[in-house]
């Protein structure tokens, strides 16, 4: 009966375990988006810098071209508020699967030593005579 009960404890902590692990992947490829969506920022601001040097540029003369700096301000501050709460749900993923991995770990080392001490008591049982 025991040797069952491990056994299923050792899927369910497992399953646990697994269900950890991607959260956290979900986090990291979150973290990768929101650095990609921050260097195309970046890059788009590099760009229209090199376009700007050109003074026949027309969202310059209407000036959409400091309404677009502002919105792009905007927009990094919100993506590095969005990375900084990703870095802390990452870490508290980190956290969590290292706990889930522990008490998978604790549970397949019980079952280890049930397996070793059914094969001692095995081992009493061949060899006792009365």
């Amino acid at each position: 009966m025991i040797k069952e009960q491990l056994t299923q404890l050792a899927q369910i902590t497992d399953a646990v375990f697994q269900a950890k692990n991607a959260e956290l992947a979900r986090e990291v490829a979150r973290e990768r988006d929101l650095r990609k969506a921050l260097a195309t920022l970046v890059t788009d601001q590099s760009d229209r810098a090199t376009a700007v040097l050109d003074n026949t540029d027309t969202a310059m003369i209407a000036g959409a071209d400091v309404r677009w700096r502002t919105w792009v301000e905007q927009r990094r501050r919100l993506i590095n508020a969005e990375l900084a709460q990703c870095r802390v749900a990452q870490a508290q993923c980190r956290e969590a699967a290292a706990k889930a991995f522990g008490r998978y770990q604790a549970v397949l080392s019980l079952e280890e030593n049930r397996a070793v001490e059914a094969k001692k008591t095995a081992a009493r049982r061949s060899t006792y005579t009365s």
